[in-house]
């Protein structure tokens, strides 16, 4: 994935980890995978942590694009509803909630990575591109 600062390349990444973090990291010092070529494919393997995780490329269906996005605007608002409403009681507070999103960057696919084992097809982020080919099929013309 190329930035928008084009000395800069950018890899994705989609780790087995809860990582309560989301600001820039120095990566390229410790995340360090290397690239073995099998029959089948690629295979990543690295170190995250002192564990061993292996991972595979996975590309993103033609005529579909991947994007990367920040929220930059939250703004909640509250209101409270009338008795003329017939799904609400009075006085219900409702919150609705406007984001705005910014476009950081647009990817054609990931590394996907899993602790100890090749990540496979059944993997919930693999596995969800799967819905993509059956709503293709689905809304064919016949």
């Amino acid at each position: 994935m190329e930035s928008k600062d084009s000395n800069h390349k950018f890899s994705l990444n989609h780790l087995p980890y809860c990582i309560h973090y989301d600001g820039e990291t120095n990566t390229d010092s410790y995340f360090k995978p290397t690239t073995q070529i099998t029959p089948e494919g690629e295979i990543h393997t690295c170190s995250f942590r002192g564990h061993l995780i292996k991972g595979v490329k996975v590309t993103i269906p033609h005529g579909y694009k991947g994007i990367v996005v920040q929220n930059i605007n939250e703004n909640t608002h509250l209101s409270v509803t009338d008795d003329s409403s017939e799904d609400a009681l009075l006085g219900d507070v409702i919150s609705t909630t406007d984001k705005t999103f910014s476009v950081l960057n647009n990817f054609e696919g990931w590394i996907e990575w899993s602790p100890e084992i090749e990540p496979s097809k059944q993997d919930p982020s693999i596995n969800a591109l799967s819905w993509i080919k059956v709503s293709d099929i689905i809304h064919e013309c016949i």
